[in-house]
């Protein structure tokens, strides 16, 4: 293989990637030996193809329609969902961010938190970061699922001051049926880790039928 064309296969990987989007040095492998991998993915950072935003992880340049002379690489909770990814990792909202999607609260999060399985970790792209907080597994049930974000605000609020209206109106902001919202109650009554919720959640569910 010569190096004209590890270049060129690699050139038509990175291509395949949306500007903004992280790409995992993993992914621009197997082109070529290594070294050639590596010299090549220093000639386009050198032309500005891509850009190093982290070890391991490179981001195509966008620009900014209202200003053509800016490029930005990637937000940081774009880098930190494809380090998870890689990593094998998972990533989640928290339990405050999602309190204020669901309604139970209007006040939006000053600062950006995930939550994860792996370590705790900071990702910062210029001005912007996000922090990954390390909580235990119990805390990330059903994880990415509509019952995971129900579950993670749950975790921080009172079953004693919450309305069943408001689990109501939780369920039908994550599009869930009156079926659906039967079914993920009943699994939620009988999550050992919710169990002073099973009053609430039980009254919520008599509401509807």
């Amino acid at each position: 293989m010569s190096r004209q064309s590890v270049r060129d296969k690699i050139l038509v990987r990175i291509l395949e990637f949306e500007p903004g989007q992280p790409i995992a040095y993993r992914k621009l492998k197997g082109y070529g030996s290594g070294s050639a991998t590596q010299r090549w993915i220093k000639h386009f950072c050198q032309m500005g193809t891509i850009t190093r935003v982290m070890t391991g992880f490179y981001v195509r340049p966008k620009s900014i329609a209202s200003l053509p002379n800016i490029t930005v690489t990637c937000e940081p909770a774009a880098l930190a969902k494809a380090w998870a990814q890689e990593k094998g990792y998972i990533l989640t909202t928290t339990d405050v961010e999602e309190l204020y999607r669901l309604r139970f609260q209007t006040q939006m999060p000053v600062h950006t938190q995930l939550w994860t399985n792996g370590p705790s970790k900071t990702f910062k792209i210029g001005n912007a970061s996000v922090s990954i907080r390390h909580v235990p597994p119990s805390k990330l049930l059903w994880h990415d699922a509509p019952l995971g974000r129900l579950f993670r605000a749950l975790q921080a609020l009172n079953p004693e001051t919450t309305e069943p209206d408001q689990l109501l109106r939780a369920f039908k902001l994550l599009g869930h049926s009156d079926n659906e919202i039967n079914i993920d109650i009943s699994v939620l009554i009988k999550e050992s880790s919710l169990s002073r919720w099973a009053p609430a959640l039980q009254a919520a569910l008599d509401s509807i039928q």
